[in-house]
């Protein structure tokens, strides 16, 4: 097997050529970003020299105020080694800005002093942004054991576990009604309606014949009445049907709607009471 990965046989240098080849690229790309930060900082350090020098040559003095044995403030009067682009002050090699540890950009026409302020500036707002996180913390903190104490009181008033449970049935029992677009009724349904027609049927033939004197004449009369009747239940079957439908759909809505009411009224007892509260929509949600 050859390659740029070599052989197996080479022993346990070997490596796929895939691994060789990515090995290979990062290596590359790191050097190339060594080199880059190595310009960078030889080109920074010559523009520092550089700048010293033609200030130092400048003839020109430090006029940054330093402290005097006596308590008073004098200028520094060294050789200037730069002019400051924030307090126009010239500054010395001494007043000069430096690199610091904290990763601060240095620039090289700034004095100490005003580097020193930037520094604190930065320093002093993210003393500010950590107090202000800890503080929202601490507020967050006393909201959620506030929230905490009304959840355990309200839950313990209105009994949740027992009303979990009977919760747990109303979904059930909801869940178990037909949904989506109506198909028409269902075999019991159907059964149901034949047998409230048959009784209606019988019923008013038995009281016809109640009113007959004539015993004689009571056949005929139940024989016709039912004639009647089945010619207009054929006549009435679209109709009846459709009465039907209306009647079980309206029976199933109000069967959801009262079980709908029964389930928000059990869910109440969750939750700290307050409607549309966040927190509480925060740790829990119904599906």
């Amino acid at each position: 097997m050859s390659g740029l990965g070599g052989s197996p046989d080479s022993g346990p240098l070997w490596r796929p050529n895939i691994d060789y080849e990515l090995m290979r690229s990062i290596e590359i790309q790191s050097h190339i970003a060594a080199q880059e930060r190595e310009r960078a900082e030889r080109e920074r350090a010559t523009n520092i020299a550089v700048s010293r020098q033609r200030w130092l040559t400048s003839g020109k003095r430090c006029d940054i105020e330093v402290a005097t044995s006596s308590g008073g403030h004098r200028p520094c009067a060294e050789p200037a080694a730069g002019h400051c682009s924030s307090c126009e002050h010239v500054f010395c090699v001494a007043h000069q800005s430096y690199d610091r540890p904290p990763g601060f950009r240095v620039m090289i026409d700034e004095c100490i002093q005003c580097q020193d302020q930037r520094v604190e500036t930065v320093a002093a707002a993210a003393r500010e942004a950590e107090k202000k996180a800890r503080q929202a913390a601490e507020q967050r903190e006393r909201r959620h054991r506030a929230h905490e104490a009304k959840v355990r009181a309200h839950e313990k008033e209105n009994d949740w576990p027992g009303a979990r449970t009977l919760l747990d049935e109303v979904e059930r029992r909801r869940r178990e009604l037909p949904n989506g677009s109506y198909e028409g009724p269902t075999g019991s349904e159907i059964a149901r309606a034949n047998a409230v027609l048959i009784v209606d049927v019988v019923a008013i033939s038995v009281l016809g014949c109640g009113f007959v004197a004539d015993p004689a004449l009571s056949a005929p009369l139940v024989f016709t009445l039912g004639a009647i009747l089945a010619i207009a239940m054929l006549a009435l079957g679209p109709m009846s049907r459709w009465a039907l439908r209306i009647r079980i759909q309206h029976s199933r809505h109000l069967r959801y709607t009262a079980l709908i009411e029964e389930r928000d009224e059990l869910r109440s007892a969750r939750g700290c009471g307050k409607p549309d509260c966040k927190l509480c929509r925060a740790e829990w949600s119904w599906s």
